[in-house]
């Protein structure tokens, strides 16, 4: 899978750019190699390389992002019903229940046929340096033959003297090289979402007419 990292300043310059190819093991082993770069050194290695080995070192954890999306972590409420493409999904209000970098508030979209994550928007529950007053998120998922894999990231840091930075990546060119592979990666993602969505709609008033569900945090940080 090829991504892009891009940090964009308030003015829309861009301060830094680059391609990788991401390579993911079962069970628990991805490998990043840059293909280009362009821009701020400093934003590359301090962002970016920072991003990755952070990546890194979660997978080998099993501590990804949406893997921890489950009641232990959020206070979960369905909210109401909202439209995502082609997709009719649940809306579902997160509250996290400890304040740490890895947890986030705010919205998700959960698809009602495959019960998958659509889309995150949100705020992480806290900043993950002195340097950073606040980030806001948005994780955008994408359908291909027939698995959810995330398409786009943009994080919005409001970071203290230098003003507002933003961070996206792009993801593109997944190539899937086994089923083996395919299920242990997905596995705790489908977990995690699973007891989101049968939580959620479990709560909500309206439980009897809802269908029983069965889908870049750190960064911009100068330290």
């Amino acid at each position: 899978m090829v991504r892009t990292y891009k940090v964009e300043n308030d003015k829309d310059k861009i301060l830094a750019e680059e391609v990788v190819v991401m390579e993911y093991r079962a069970p628990g082993t991805e490998t990043f190699t840059s293909i280009s770069e362009k821009g701020s050194g400093f934003v590359r290695h301090h962002v970016f390389q920072r991003l990755m080995k952070d990546e890194e070192k979660r997978v080998r954890v099993n501590k990804d992002p949406d893997s921890l999306i489950t009641p232990a972590n959020y206070t979960l409420k369905v909210v109401g019903m909202d439209r995502i493409g082609s997709s009719d999904c649940f809306v579902v209000h997160a509250i996290p229940k400890r304040k740490e970098t890895d947890l986030f508030e705010g919205t998700i979209w959960i698809d009602s046929q495959d019960f998958a994550i659509v889309k995150i928007t949100g705020q992480l529950a806290k900043s993950p340096s002195f340097w950073i007053k606040r980030v806001d998120f948005v994780r955008d998922y994408q359908k291909i033959d027939g698995f959810w894999f995330l398409s786009r990231e943009e994080a919005v840091s409001a970071v203290r003297i230098f003003g507002k930075e933003t961070l996206t990546i792009d993801y593109r060119n997944y190539i899937v090289n086994g089923l083996g592979a395919l299920h242990s990666l997905l596995m705790n993602e489908a977990r995690g979402v699973t007891a989101v969505a049968t939580k959620a709609v479990d709560s909500h008033p309206l439980r009897g007419r809802l269908r029983q569900p069965r889908k870049a945090w750190d960064l911009l940080s100068p330290t």
